[in-house]
């Protein structure tokens, strides 16, 4: 069994409410950033994988420095543009997501996987574990901003979903 944490970037909103596609780390976005790394040290991850986003990768930085580990820039990992969505477009993002995943976990099986990624692409991965609709995508999923969201994924690439949005570390509080 592989075990994945997907963990949102840390706020990169300005105070108008709006980023960029790729925004740097806004207002408590460090801030965030830090305490999820204190939270993410106590985890024994054995690779990490980031977008190439500035936040998601400004976020993911702060935790590789802290616990001395390799970080992996992965493309497939970009954010998500859904404005336009078609129930088909969706269904064709839930596999491409998954197909990403399954690839990184085959290269790192039975390892502890940490992905810095945007909360899109991680809401369209869950939908994809549960075949939710995107109607369910739209109005049911939120993943908060520096949480972690856990899945494992069984040799069999069966992948359950552990725990959605966690923000205990209270990055939530910032």
């Amino acid at each position: 069994m592989t075990t994945v944490y997907l963990i949102r970037h840390a706020n990169a909103y300005d105070i108008m409410g709006f980023q960029e596609p790729d925004t740097p780390l806004r207002g408590q976005g460090p801030a965030q950033a830090k305490i999820l790394a204190q939270r993410l040290k106590l985890l024994p991850i054995d690779v990490v994988y980031t977008s190439p986003y500035e936040r998601s990768h400004e976020t993911a930085t702060v935790y590789v420095k802290l616990a001395k580990k390799a970080i992996n820039i992965d493309p497939r990992l970009k954010e998500i543009g859904t404005a336009e969505w078609t129930a088909k477009d969706f269904s064709r993002e839930k596999d491409r997501i998954e197909d990403v995943l399954l690839s990184i976990v085959a290269k790192n099986r039975g390892k502890t996987i940490a992905i810095f990624a945007h909360g899109n692409l991680i809401k369209t991965l869950l939908c994809k574990i549960v075949d939710a609709s995107l109607n369910v995508y739209n109005n049911k999923l939120f993943i908060g901003l520096a949480s972690i969201t856990t899945i494992y994924v069984q040799d069999t690439g069966l992948m359950q979903i552990v725990s959605v949005s966690d923000t205990a570390h209270g990055t939530a509080l910032c």
